[in-house]
This record gives C-alpha cells, structure tokens and sequence, in this order.
C-alpha cells in the first residue's frame, strides 16, 4: 500500500505499522478485520435489510478509513477512547507505546 511507503506519515503511523508488521498484518484492512472480529471496535449501524456479509464489509469499511486517518493525522480523536484501548488490547501494549 501507499500509505506504508508515504514517508510523511505520523509517528503514530510508523508505530502501528511496526506493530501491525509483529503480528503479520499487511495494511489497515486487515488490522480493521481483526479489531472487528474480536469486538474490539464497534460500529453503529442503522437497521437495513443488507445481508449480514454486506454489513460486515462496511463497519470493517469504517473501521479502516479511521485506522487510515489515525495513521495520516497522529491523532485518535474518538471521545471515547476505543481506538486507544482497542490498539493497546490488540498489541498487548500500553496505551501511551
């Protein structure tokens, strides 16, 4: 992907490729499917009458353009702090790695 061999991204960026590289993943995509397979992000979702496959894609879809913002931008700007604690879960780290 691009992104990886942008040479502008956050340290934050460089930091979660490093890690995503320990685990094996090779984009934001595939960390968004695991976060999303292990519950560790979740995503509001209107009620429609898409398969559950086509919902699936999407939240994985949204997960993986604010994992792409986080890496660009160095910021985690949800109030909440799921990415934070999702990211540190998932690594095994602490929040402030």
């Amino acid at each position: 992907m691009a992104l990886r061999n942008d040479e502008t991204i956050s340290a934050l960026g460089q930091r979660l490729y490093a890690l995503m590289d320990e685990k094996g993943l090779t984009s934001p995509k595939d960390l968004a499917k695991k976060l999303y397979e292990l519950g560790l992000v979740h995503v509001n979702t209107r009620e429609n009458f898409n398969s559950p496959e086509r919902d699936r894609d999407n939240a994985i879809l949204s997960i993986e353009k604010k994992i792409v913002r986080h890496i660009k931008s160095g910021i985690v700007s949800d109030q909440n702090g799921e990415y934070v604690l999702a990211y540190s879960r998932f690594f095994e780290c602490s929040s402030d790695y």
